[in-house]
C-alpha cells in the first residue's frame, strides 16, 4: 500500500465515528466488579508457585494499604488507665500510641495464673454498636437465648467480652482493641477522613490506618516480657475478621488465626475501612486469607455472605495448604441456622482451634463458663479516667503527618549513588505494577496478527486474558528500521505525524487504547462511588491503568513487526503521562522514549479525571516513575517550564541518558526528525 493510501486509511481510523464504535465493544467499559456478587479465585500449582504468587498478593495488599515500603516500627508507647480485677484475670484499660499523636484504645486481659511467658491473642472487633463497649438490649438477649446462639444471658449481652474472658481463663493474654472512630479511639471518625481526592492520590485510606494499628498492636504485644512471641493468635469477626486476615497476610508472627464470618467468595466487605484502591483487583478475600499458609487457619460461616464457605472458599484454601504439605491445618465450618454473628458455637470452635495450636492444654471438651461482665464505664480508658494525652493530634494533623511521612520515605529512596539505583527500582517499580495492576510478566508473551484484508491493521493479544489491542501501522516507502509507537491522550484521535516527520523513513504504529475522556465517568460503581471511590477502584483498574496496560501490550510485541530494529515511544499531549508509565514498566523493549509532560497527578481536580491514578503521589508522581525509564534515553518536553524532576534528575546523575527539556520549544515530532 502506498504512503497516501495509508494516510487515508489512518484518517478513517481516526474519525470520531470509528472511535465511538471500537471502545463501546470493550467489556471493560461496562463489566465492572463490585464488592457484591461472586469473586472467583483459585490457586493451581506447587509450593514454589505459591511462593511467587503469595509474594505478588502480599505486595498488592501492602501497596493498597499505603505500607510499601513498610515504615520503620520502633517500640510502642502504652498508657494504662485503670484496672478491673476478676480474680481469675485482670482487665486493664489501655491507650496505645500507634503513630506519633494517634492513640488506639483497648482492653488488656491478664490471666492470674501464668507459668513463664504466656500465649497471647489479639482481638479486633467487627462493626457492632460501640465496638468493644457493645452491650445488647434485653430483647436482643432474649432472641440470642431463644435461638440457641447463646446459653448464658451475660454472654449474650456482652458477646464480645465472652471470647476474651474464656481465652484469659485458658491462660492467654488478650488485647481487645478498637476500630478507628469507635469506643476510645475517636481522633478520627470511623471510615472518615480519607475519602477525598488528595488522600486517594496519596494512597491514604481508613483501611490503611486500621491495618497499621493492627500491626502496631502486634508489635506491642509481641514485645511484652510476659508474652511468648512464638504463640500469638488473632481472631475477629465481620470487619474484625477483615482485620484478622489482613494482619496475618502482612506479618509472619501470628501462629494461628480465626477470622469469623468474613472470608468468602461473595460480599468482600461493605465498609470504607475494608476497601481501598487496588486491594482486590484480580483477587478476593480468600486469596488474601491464604497468605496465612502454612500457619493454621480456621474460618466460621453463617447465614450471610459466608453461607457457602465450606464449598466456596475452603477448597481454594485447601489447594494452597495441600501444596505446602499441611492440608489439615485449614478448616471452615458454617452454622446456617444463625445470622451474622460470633456466637457461642463459633467461639468454642475458635477456642478449640487455639487450644490445639497454641498448646493451651484445655482438651477437646472445652466449653465456656459463666462470667461477670464489665460495664463500658469500667472498660474505657477515657471519660472519668482522663482525656487523651496532651500530645494527641487532631484528625487534620494526623492526615498531614501521614502525608509528610510518606513524602519523607520516598525522598529517602531517591538515588544519590549507583548503589541506590536498585534499591529505588525495587520499591517504585513493584509499586507501579500494583497501582496499574499490570506488568510485563503478566502480559507476556504477546502475539500480533495482521488483518487479512487490512494489512495496516494489527491485533495484539496478551497472555493476561484481557481484550486484544488494535493498532494501525503506517509504513513509509523506505524504512530505516525505526518503529515509532505514537499515542495521544484521547482515543478519538490517533497521533498523526507532522508533515515534516511524515516524510521520514520511520514506521508509525498507532494503538487504539481503551475509551476516551468522555467515557471516564462510566468507570464507576453506582452510588457507592460518590461516597468513596475506593469502592470502585478496590476491584477495577482506573482508566489510565487500562490504557497503560493496552500500550504495554503493544510495546511488548513491537519488535515482532517486520523490519522493526529500533523502537521509539512517542507520547503526545495528554498521552505523555500514560506513555511515561508504560515506558517505566516496558523499558527493556524500548530504545528511546519521548513524551509531553507539562502535567502531573497533583494537578488532578476531580476523582473522575481520566488520568486519575490512586497512590501515584506516594511514589513521586510522574517524576518518580520517569526515573524508572533510565537508562533508556528519555526526552521530557515540559512546555510550561513549571515542573521539577528531582528523582529523574538524580537518576540522571548516576545513570546517564536523561534529556530533560524543561525549556523545550521543539515539538516531539520535530525531535524525531532531529534524532533520525
Amino acid at each position: 500500500m502506498g504512503l497516501f493510501a495509508l494516510a487515508a486509511s489512518l484518517a478513517l481510523c481516526a474519525s470520531p465515528q470509528a472511535a465511538q464504535t471500537a471502545p463501546s465493544a470493550d467489556p471493560r467499559a461496562s463489566a465492572l466488579v463490585t464488592l457484591d456478587g461472586e469473586h472467583a479465585w483459585k490457586f493451581e500449582g506447587d509450593a514454589k508457585a505459591w511462593g511467587l504468587e503469595s509474594e505478588r498478593i502480599r505486595r498488592q495488599v501492602q501497596v493498597s494499604a499505603g505500607l510499601w515500603p513498610m515504615p520503620e516500627r520502633g517500640p510502642v508507647h502504652a498508657i494504662v488507665r485503670g484496672e478491673v480485677d476478676r480474680g481469675e484475670y485482670k482487665v486493664q484499660a489501655i491507650l496505645l500510641e500507634t503513630r506519633p499523636g494517634f492513640f488506639v484504645g483497648g482492653s488488656l486481659y491478664l490471666p492470674a495464673k501464668r507459668a513463664g511467658r504466656a500465649p497471647a491473642v489479639l482481638c479486633p472487633h467487627g462493626h457492632w454498636t460501640n465496638g468493644r463497649f457493645c452491650r445488647r438490649s434485653d430483647d436482643e438477649v432474649k432472641g440470642e437465648l431463644a435461638s440457641g446462639a447463646e446459653t448464658n444471658a451475660d454472654a449474650a449481652r456482652f458477646h464480645l467480652q465472652a471470647r476474651c474472658v474464656q481465652l484469659a481463663r485458658m491462660g492467654c493474654i488478650i488485647f481487645f482493641y478498637d476500630m478507628v472512630g469507635v469506643a476510645d479511639t475517636l481522633q478520627l471518625g470511623h471510615g472518615e477522613g480519607f475519602t477525598d481526592l488528595e488522600s486517594i492520590l496519596w494512597g491514604e485510606s481508613a483501611f490503611g490506618l486500621q491495618t497499621w494499628n493492627s500491626l502496631r498492636t502486634l508489635d506491642w504485644i509481641a514485645a511484652r516480657p510476659d508474652v511468648d512471641p512464638a504463640r500469638i493468635g488473632v481472631t475477629g469477626e465481620s470487619g474484625g475478621g477483615t482485620q484478622t486476615f489482613i494482619l496475618c497476610a502482612l506479618d509472619p508472627r501470628p501462629a494461628v488465626a480465626f477470622p469469623a464470618v468474613m472470608v468468602s467468595t461473595e460480599m468482600q466487605g461493605g465498609c470504607v475501612c475494608e476497601n481501598a484502591p487496588q486491594l482486590r483487583i484480580g483477587i478476593n478475600n480468600v486469596a488474601i486469607a491464604a497468605l496465612m499458609a502454612p500457619r493454621p487457619l480456621a474460618l466460621s460461616g453463617a447465614n450471610d455472605w459466608t453461607l457457602h464457605i465450606e464449598n466456596h472458599g475452603l477448597p481454594e484454601l485447601k489447594a494452597v495448604y495441600k501444596a505446602l504439605g499441611v492440608a489439615d491445618d485449614v478448616a471452615a465450618r458454617c452454622w446456617p441456622q444463625f445470622g451474622h454473628n460470633y456466637n457461642l458455637l463459633a467461639r468454642e470452635e475458635m477456642e478449640r482451634w487455639f487450644d490445639k495450636y497454641l498448646k493451651l492444654g484445655a482438651g477437646p471438651d472445652l466449653h465456656e463458663k459463666p462470667f461477670t461482665p464489665i460495664e463500658p464505664a469500667e472498660l474505657t480508658a477515657l471519660g472519668s479516667r482522663g482525656a487523651l494525652p496532651a500530645e494527641a493530634k487532631s484528625g487534620d494533623e494526623i492526615r498531614a503527618s501521614l502525608r509528610a511521612a510518606a513524602a519523607d520515605r520516598f525522598n529517602a529512596l531517591i538515588p544519590k549513588s549507583k548503589a541506590d539505583v536498585e534499591r529505588y527500582r525495587a520499591v517504585v517499580e513493584p509499586a507501579l505494577e500494583v497501582l496499574l495492576h499490570t506488568s510485563l510478566a503478566s502480559i507476556d508473551p504477546v502475539t500480533c496478527v495482521k488483518s487479512a484484508d487490512k494489512p495496516d491493521v494489527i491485533t495484539f493479544s496478551a497472555s493476561d486474558g484481557g481484550p486484544p489491542v488494535i493498532a494501525t501501522l503506517l509504513v513509509p516507502a523506505k524504512s530505516n528500521g525505526t518503529l515509532c509507537i505514537a499515542v495521544s491522550g484521547d482515543a478519538r484521535e490517533l497521533v498523526t505525524p507532522s508533515s515534516k516527520a511524515f516524510g521520514l523513513p520511520v514506521t508509525y504504529l498507532m494503538p487504539r487504547l481503551l475509551l476516551d475522556s468522555d467515557e471516564a465517568a462510566k468507570l464507576r460503581v453506582d452510588e457507592r462511588h460518590a461516597a468513596y471511590a475506593g469502592y470502585t477502584w478496590c476491584y477495577n483498574r482506573v482508566l489510565i491503568a487500562e490504557r497503560v496496560r493496552d500500550l504495554l501490550v503493544v510495546i511488548s510485541a513491537a519488535r515482532q513487526i517486520e523490519g522493526a530494529k529500533r523502537v521509539v515511544l512517542w507520547g503526545a499531549r495528554r498521552g505523555g503521562p500514560e506513555a511515561l508509565l508504560a515506558a517505566a514498566l516496558g523499558r527493556r523493549h524500548l530504545d528511546t522514549v519521548m513524551v509531553d509532560a507539562d502535567w502531573d497527578f497533583a494537578d488532578i481536580k476531580s476523582l473522575d479525571d481520566p488520568d486519575m491514578l490512586p497512590g501515584a503521589l506516594r511514589y513521586g508522581g510522574l517524576d518518580g516513575f520517569a526515573a524508572l525509564v533510565l537508562p533508556v534515553p528519555l526526552t521530557i518536553a515540559d512546555q510550561n517550564h513549571a515542573r521539577a524532576w528531582p528523582a529523574t534528575s538524580a537518576m540522571r546523575d548516576v545513570v546517564k541518558g536523561l534529556d530533560l527539556m524543561t525549556g523545550a520549544t521543539l515539538s516531539l515530532s520535530e525531535r524525531i526528525v532531529e534524532q533520525h
